[in-house]
């Protein structure tokens, strides 16, 4: 993964993520057996600034990226927020197995996780937003996000009308 960074300004100076802060996504792991397989994202962030050099190592899984995107959509109206990923599929496969285009997707997925959260990181406004800090910093599980599921009932209906059609 690239590395990113993003320099302080001066609407961020009561953050306390200020100074030159830099967040990637380092690997993927998958979690869990059957039904409750999923792919959790190891993501770093790195703190340089007056007050020292902080690191931070979290754990987050994708419904946690759709889950933070949701609330800072809902507190701001959404303006000028930057739009995560969408889920795919392919992404529900790797609740089976995870062979090698499986590894390519979450791959993949892991790159433009990490892209969303440049852009997050670089509006001052969302740097210094309690809840991006939570996601950065905190260890542990968030509470799981509603409304992520990667196919809905009635899209699974409409694809299998699609298919006998």
């Amino acid at each position: 993964p690239y590395f990113t960074q993003v320099p302080s300004s001066s609407s961020a100076e009561t953050s306390p993520i200020n100074g030159s802060v830099s967040v990637f996504i380092r690997n993927f792991e998958k979690r869990g057996e059957g039904a409750n397989t999923h792919i959790v994202y190891v993501m770093v962030t790195e703190v340089r600034g007056a007050t020292g050099y902080s690191y931070y190592e979290v754990r987050r899984r994708f419904s946690d990226f759709i889950g933070l995107h949701g609330k800072l959509v809902e507190r701001t109206s959404g303006v000028g927020i930057p739009e995560p990923p969408g889920k795919s599929i392919q992404m529900a496969l790797t609740k089976t197995k995870l062979a090698d285009a499986e590894k390519y997707v979450a791959a993949t997925r892991m790159r433009l996780l990490e892209r969303y959260m440049f852009r997050v990181i670089a509006l001052a406004v969302l740097r210094s937003d309690a809840d991006v800090i939570n996601f950065l910093t905190m260890e542990g599980e968030l509470p799981r996000a509603t409304n992520t599921s990667a196919v809905s009932s009635s899209g699974v209906k409409k694809i299998f009308k699609s298919v006998e059609e």
